[in-house]
């Protein structure tokens, strides 16, 4: 059947046309949905990698068969010609935003599996994923716009130029966030990080750095969510130097009476060796002394000979 045949008989049955062409849109869905969109997740369930698993989850497969039966109704909406124009408008909106949140999905996938990486260090690319989707949600704006005024999304951004002042003002975080994500990804801060923001109450690791909110968990299970740009305006303490050394510097004075130092003498080292953690020491060093002795007996008369090593680390001080 031609399109003019299809017109003529069009305009002889028009509820029957329209029934059977809404049949033919339902069932197109429904075997994309049911047969192309579950066999995928079915397939991808099977495979080792995790990869595909986390594509599948982001997109929605299920969500995303529409865009088949709203391809059909566009591609054959000239055999409507009464109504074509808005039939058109109408399925080239849902395409765009179909397409658009997949791709924002698509976006969200790929941040999780850069994240999930053996190699990750840390460091998150979610806020340059953040700026195209902005820059994606407002390219939609402009083509949904141009698509329903039917003026061309050219004339509308040199429109756009005019507002440039108004757009800076609305997106004046944005452009902050964006500038602070650079500098942070400068090693500075990154997911993992054990980090103190007295100044907004976080005490705890790093989950997650967007562009425009860094989420910190605290060690009483609450989550802090600091606006990204402040964070390099008030002061912060990052502890990562501690947890890669694996030790805690502490510095700390003890005030020592000078008097109180001296030799022990063979009581204070009686009483000594009963102490248990320190006896066994005692012992090897006394032994050690006594055999330097020995072997020196011909001039050993004075407590200043002998080793060096031995007169400063054999006997105990006593604080």
């Amino acid at each position: 059947m031609t399109a003019d045949q299809f017109q003529n008989w069009y305009l002889q049955n028009p509820f029957l046309t329209i029934t059977a062409s809404a049949t033919a849109v339902l069932l197109l869905y429904l075997f994309t949905r049911n047969v192309i969109a579950r066999g995928l997740i079915y397939i991808a369930s099977r495979t080792q990698t995790k990869v595909d698993d986390i594509l599948i989850r982001h997109i929605k497969l299920l969500r995303f068969s529409l865009l088949a039966p709203f391809i059909a109704v566009y591609l054959f909406a000239y055999l409507f010609p009464e109504y074509q124009h808005y039939i058109e408008i109408g399925a080239l909106f849902i395409i765009l935003w179909v397409s658009l949140i997949t791709v924002l999905s698509l976006l969200n996938a790929i941040n999780e599996i850069y994240e999930k990486r053996p190699n990750f260090n840390g460091v998150s690319i979610q806020g340059y994923l953040d700026i195209v989707k902005i820059l994606l949600l407002l390219v939609a704006a402009i083509l949904s716009i141009s698509l329903f005024s039917g003026e061309s999304p050219i004339v509308l951004l040199t429109g756009l130029g005019a507002l440039t002042a108004v757009l800076l003002l609305i997106f004046q975080n944005t452009i902050l966030s964006l500038v602070a994500s650079v500098q942070i990804n400068m090693d500075l801060i990154k997911e993992g990080y054990w980090i103190e923001v007295p100044s907004y109450g976080a005490d705890g690791d790093v989950l997650n750095i967007s562009l425009h909110t860094i989420k910190v968990q605290n060690f009483d299970m609450t989550t802090t969510v600091i606006p990204t740009h402040k964070i390099m305006d008030v002061a912060y303490k990052n502890w990562r130097g501690m947890r890669e050394a694996g030790g805690r510097r502490i510095q700390r004075s003890i005030l020592v009476d000078m008097t109180s130092m001296k030799f022990c003498d063979e009581k204070m080292l009686k009483g000594l060796s009963k102490i248990d953690l320190i006896h066994d020491h005692l012992e090897k060093r006394l032994k050690e002394i006594k055999d330097y002795q020995t072997e020196h007996a011909d001039h050993y008369d004075s407590p200043l000979d002998g080793s060096a090593d031995y007169q400063y680390r054999a006997l105990p001080r006593v604080y």
